[in-house]
């Protein structure tokens, strides 16, 4: 791909403001975007192909030479045009970002997204939508809400009176479903904070996220109380809730570490319970 044709440098007249009067022109161009849409994803998938082309097609370097190679890279594009400086950049990246796609990659409990998942996230970073009002964001609000309450039939609530927010990772979720529980049975927390002694039930094997929550929240990690729901019965559950003043249970469904499920029983039964 030639840089002239993949970035072309736009002619200004003598306000520096682009001659071009096309009506074709989309609202990203006349906003002042240098770049058509079709040239920054062929410079995408160029980098691609030309890491896929290369030898061994894996990357992975140490720190410090990592370091060095970002250096040359940064001296080497410096006379460049910025247009090439892009192809440049793209290039570098595709070849060095850890390629979480390989099959190879086993060092976490993730993977690569789906090609389909680009087609999403492009759009997303296109439209620059956001959920605090349904004028700036109708049609994926619309979406979430369909989809959310379905995820709320699966727990047995009722969709008209429960609802919810997909957030950007599961530790965000769980500080996020901390707060919700905590302003829902002490609303005057938001304005005179929270008592002493409210503890959290956990698992054992729950999230690092759970214990960094109860920091961010000013509630401490010595009232968060971890059990092993596989190994604990009904009654010394029951004992538990009885002797503590507990805010809020979190089960764990999936746990990182080994991806188990664990005994849901238990927090079924409190659960049915409270209705």
């Amino acid at each position: 791909m030639s840089v002239s044709k993949a970035f072309p440098v736009n002619k200004k007249d003598e306000k520096g403001c682009s001659k071009s009067g096309d009506a074709s022109e989309s609202s990203s161009s006349k906003l002042g975007d240098t770049y058509s849409v079709e040239e920054i994803t062929g410079c995408f998938i160029d980098g691609l192909k030309s890491k896929m082309n290369s030898e061994g097609n894996s990357h992975f370097l140490s720190y410090d030479d990592l370091k060095l190679k970002m250096k040359s890279l940064i001296d080497s594009v410096k006379d460049l045009q910025e247009g090439e400086k892009i192809i440049e950049v793209t290039n570098f990246l595709c070849l060095y970002l850890i390629d979480t796609k390989n099959p190879n990659f086993l060092s976490k409990l993730y993977f690569g997204g789906l090609n389909l998942n680009l087609l999403a996230d492009m759009l997303i970073s296109y439209f620059n939508t956001a959920v605090h009002v349904y004028s700036a964001s109708s049609v994926f609000t619309v979406a979430e809400n369909q989809i959310l309450n379905k995820l709320i039939g699966y727990l047995g609530y009722d969709t008209r009176t429960a609802s919810g927010l997909f957030y950007p990772g599961g530790s965000y979720c769980n500080l996020v479903g901390l707060i919700s529980a905590r302003h829902s049975k002490y609303p005057e927390a938001k304005e005179y904070g929270i008592a002493p002694n409210i503890k959290v039930i956990a698992s054992v094997n729950c999230h690092y996220s759970i214990e960094k929550s109860m920091i961010m929240m000013g509630m401490g990690t010595k009232n968060l109380i971890k059990l092993n729901f596989d190994l604990l019965s009904k009654e010394e559950f029951e004992d538990i809730l009885r002797q503590n003043n507990v805010l809020l249970v979190v089960s764990t469904f999936g746990t990182t570490s080994h991806g188990t499920l664990e005994n849901l029983d238990n927090l079924v039964i409190l659960k049915l319970q409270q209705l």
